[in-house]
């Protein structure tokens, strides 16, 4: 009889220690995944929406956008839908929809440094 409690007990707590391991896992896994860093892809999307989403609030269709920033229906569209564009597009879009001071404030008042200039 002894025997078997302790069998039934040793049983339990193999069990219980998987259980708990598989939680404490399982919350692992669920905060890795809330501060898991975005992709470059999902970035880059996720700036494409901002802007298609500040277009759409000053009223603007994509073909008004690109004759107000001379940037091509094309590469608008292409924008919204995978996220790509090149610098300068992309600046005459924020020029267009009058976000060129917020584009312009992030990367003044930075203090070089050495590495700015000798970092290869």
């Amino acid at each position: 009889m002894k025997d078997n409690i302790l069998s039934f007990f040793m049983i339990f707590l193999v069990f219980y220690q998987y259980i708990i391991h598989n939680e404490i896992m399982k919350n692992y896994l669920e905060l890795s995944d809330i501060f898991q860093e975005d992709s470059l892809e999902e970035k880059m999307m996720k700036l494409a929406k901002r802007i298609q989403k500040i277009r759409k609030e000053k009223g603007f269709t994509q073909f008004q956008l690109a004759d107000r920033s001379f940037v091509s229906y094309g590469s608008i569209k292409r924008f919204e839908r995978t996220g790509e564009i090149s610098l300068s597009s992309f600046y005459k879009i924020a020029e267009a929809l009058g976000l060129s001071e917020e584009l312009d404030s992030l990367f003044e008042n930075r203090p070089l440094s050495y590495e700015d200039f000798y970092h290869e």
